[in-house]
């Protein structure tokens, strides 16, 4: 995880992003931002919120942040010491692999076209403006407008609403007291 958060340090360094820039964007809180740059997994709230935030982060900054997740998969399945025993003593076992179909085979191609896809555009944004604002921003959506026709509307049914109520209460009144 240390390995990660320094590419991540490094590239948000790189572009000139401050921490509070980079929080107000990703809509990451700071704390969690640093933690995952420090590789601090235990001030991070769980393994679900880490995936999320290395991939939000990690495509905020022009990383490939789907790539980060696999990476960080890939070293919580690894022990730390690279070969320690599974619980009960007995050294782990690779789970047996199936023989890929060939839309298994189709659908990998496709992935991995993707990933060369987004490295040569990756390599491209970087060639031509390296200190360029990361492509993907948050913009936030437009207020509707009020209706002040439906305003005024609403504003008449209550004050009818209102007049009716006065009025029945004043006739109850009256039967009530004039007998």
């Amino acid at each position: 995880m240390d390995e990660i958060g320094r590419r991540l340090r490094a590239a948000r360094e790189a572009r000139g992003i401050s921490l509070e820039v980079a929080e107000d964007e990703t809509k990451i809180r700071r704390k969690y931002i640093e933690a995952l740059e420090a590789g601090q997994e235990a001030v991070l709230p769980g393994d679900a919120y880490i995936k999320g935030f290395l991939r939000t982060y990690g495509n905020y900054l022009g990383l490939d942040g789907t790539a980060l997740v696999d990476e960080y998969k890939h070293l919580k399945e690894q022990p730390a010491d690279g070969h320690a025993p599974a619980a009960g003593g007995l050294p782990r076992q690779p789970a047996p692999r199936q023989t890929p179909t060939s839309d298994d085979a189709r659908r990998e191609e496709r992935r991995e076209a993707l990933r060369r896809e987004r490295a040569a555009r990756r390599s491209e944004d970087t060639e031509l403006a390296p200190s360029a604002e990361p492509a993907i921003r948050y913009t936030p959506r437009p207020r509707r407008p009020i209706n002040k026709e439906s305003k005024g509307l609403r504003n008449f049914g209550l004050a009818a609403l209102v007049v009716a109520l006065i009025g029945a209460v004043a006739y109850l009144g009256w039967l009530i007291f004039s007998q």
